[in-house]
């Protein structure tokens, strides 16, 4: 899997703001002007299992197509 990187040199202001799934941080992605999520995520205390289930996850978001997402 190949993931776009994004360098935080390219984040503008950040905001915490509350999900369902708990806090993430809100930015503007400089070069397009696009709102991002940053969710932070301690896979240290993450057993296999659910670091298969964050990668099935980002693979998800990755093939996604929606303005919203």
């Amino acid at each position: 899997m190949s993931l776009p990187i994004i360098s935080q040199r390219d984040l503008k202001t950040y905001q915490i703001v509350k999900t369902s799934t708990g806090y993430v941080y809100k930015s503007i992605y400089a070069p397009t002007g696009s709102s991002v999520f940053i969710k932070l995520l301690a896979l240290a205390e993450r057993n296999n299992r659910d670091h298969q289930a964050i990668l099935r996850t980002v693979e998800y978001v990755n093939r996604t197509r929606s303005e919203h997402l």
